[in-house]
C-alpha cells in the first residue's frame, strides 16, 4: 500500500493521505470558471488525476474514495452518505 500526497479535490487541498486514512468533510464551494471537477494526487512521484462527478445539490455529505492505481490510472468511487 502506498500513500497519496498533495491530494486536492475541486481545487481544495486535502494534504497527504495514507492507506485507510480519512479526511475531514469540507464544504464545496465550486466555481466552474475557476475550479475543476478533478481529483489530483501524487503517488511515488507520479502525478495522477481523474475527473469526478459533482455531487447533487441536495446531497448533504458526498464521499470520494481513492481505491488504487493501476497502469497509471487512478481508481476511486463516490457515494452519498445519508
Amino acid at each position: 500500500m502506498h500513500k497519496f500526497t498533495q491530494v486536492s479535490l475541486f481545487s481544495m487541498e486535502f494534504g497527504d493521505l495514507y492507506p485507510n486514512d480519512t479526511s475531514d468533510y469540507k464544504t464545496l464551494n465550486f466555481d466552474q470558471l475557476e475550479d475543476n471537477d478533478m481529483i489530483y494526487c501524487v503517488q511515488d512521484g507520479e502525478r495522477l488525476g481523474r475527473y469526478v462527478m459533482l455531487p447533487d445539490s441536495t446531497a448533504k455529505y458526498f464521499t470520494y474514495s481513492l481505491d488504487s492505481v493501476g497502469n497509471g490510472i487512478l481508481y476511486g468511487r463516490s457515494f452519498v452518505e445519508k
